[in-house]
């Protein structure tokens, strides 16, 4: 096995690594932004401790993590301020 042309072509594989997890860290933070601007609207409710913006730089820079940790407190069970007085919108039953 040749090891010379293995370790020419390493750093073709590390780039190519950090290309693709910009390219994640990018995808969600844009994402987290636009979910983050289109909660007001959705679930009548501001993003919670910081703004959209602050979750999308945070995202940026923590990835995939930090997308998880967004989605658990807005959109999961646990988060602390979901609102169930509100009608879902959709078809009425005549019953």
């Amino acid at each position: 096995m040749n090891f010379f042309f293995l370790s020419q072509l390493a750093p073709v594989w590390i780039v190519g690594a950090w290309l693709l997890t910009a390219i994640v860290h990018v995808g969600f933070a844009v994402a987290v932004l636009a979910d983050a601007g289109s909660m007001p609207h959705k679930l009548r409710r501001e993003p919670f401790l910081v703004g959209g913006v602050m979750w999308a730089l945070a995202t940026l820079l923590g990835g995939v993590f930090v997308a998880a940790v967004y989605w658990l407190v807005h959109h999961s069970t646990l988060c602390p301020s979901q609102r169930t007085d509100t009608p879902v919108s959709g078809p009425q039953s005549s019953l």
